[in-house]
């Protein structure tokens, strides 16, 4: 009997470990696309919201956020009874907005010019690593990754003021997302308006 049982924990340890190889197998090789936003004022505002405290490497989402036809109602005014700033949680310049939402009509390409080091994931692999495992997928995530991970739309960028929204996920009922208004102020781009959060 003991026999038995021990062999049947032994079989358990080869299916588990298994499994997981066959997880790091599945979602390695995974190569950056080539980046296509070259700008090099948007790295600088993306870089002057990503908090410090939540260490390097920053992880970044490589593809660029879309911006959904109701979100675009709702900048421009129609979806609130107050406009843009019920959606926001603060008011901005149309022009600002305005640009925030030609940046994010279609999707592109980030590379590793962040202040810091940064990685990219694409979304293949984070298919990869979260198809059919749902919330467990994050453990997956941390074997390859030491921190949260960054996704961002393109910031909206006019004269000295930039409006961004991002969000940061670090597990399944633990992330936040928001919208930041930044101002270019003696060379440095620091955040003076923060908007509706969502924080899990």
């Amino acid at each position: 009997m003991k026999k038995f049982i021990y062999s049947a924990i032994a079989l358990v340890l080869l299916i588990s470990c298994a499994k997981e190889d066959e997880v790091e197998v599945r979602c390695t090789g995974f190569e950056p696309n080539e980046p296509t936003i070259l700008n090099s004022e948007e790295y600088e505002v993306l870089s002057a919201i990503m908090n410090p405290e939540r260490g390097a490497p920053f992880i970044v989402s490589q593809e660029s956020s879309v911006i959904d036809s109701s979100t675009i109602i709702n900048l421009l005014g129609y979806g609130w009874p107050n406009g843009s700033r019920n959606h926001l949680g603060f008011e901005a310049d149309s022009l600002v907005i305005d640009a925030f939402i030609r940046a994010n009509i279609k999707m592109e390409y980030w590379g590793t010019r962040f202040d810091g080091v940064t990685q990219l994931v694409t979304n293949p692999e984070m298919t990869c690593l979260f198809e059919n495992e749902g919330i467990s997928g994050w453990d997956y995530y941390y074997r390859k990754y030491p921190n949260g991970i960054w996704s961002f739309h393109r910031p909206g960028i006019y004269e000295d003021f930039a409006l961004v929204n991002y969000w940061y996920g670090c597990g399944g009922l633990c992330g936040e997302g928001t919208y930041l208004l930044l101002q270019k102020v003696e060379g440095e781009w620091v955040i003076v308006k923060q908007g509706v959060m969502t924080v899990a």
